[in-house]
């Protein structure tokens, strides 16, 4: 069996739990239910952390519900400490 394969199976039950969670916040999309996105959300994020998917998809999510000025808010709740970071864009002092 290659590492791969055994990495897999040793965490079969927390791949299986991601999708399901990841699964639901697609579902909750369709339904346009934003609360019970951020909820699938906050749980992915509880169980298994950060995430460039859950980064992109929390922006996403902002900007679909709340409009683009709303996505800026996410920028605080990652880099709290407001060290100048570089994620694919650029913040500056307005």
């Amino acid at each position: 069996m290659s590492w791969f394969t055994a990495l897999v199976v040793a965490n079969a039950k927390r791949i299986s739990r991601y999708l399901e969670l990841s699964h639901e916040y697609e579902v909750k999309l369709l339904e346009a239910n934003s609360q019970a996105c951020l909820l699938a959300l906050e749980t992915i994020e509880l169980e298994f952390g950060l995430s460039v998917w859950l980064i992109e998809t929390r922006i996403a999510h902002l900007q679909h519900f709340e409009g683009v000025e709303a996505q800026k808010s996410i920028w605080p709740q990652l880099n709290p400490k407001g060290k100048e970071m570089y994620l694919g864009l650029r913040q500056t002092s307005a």
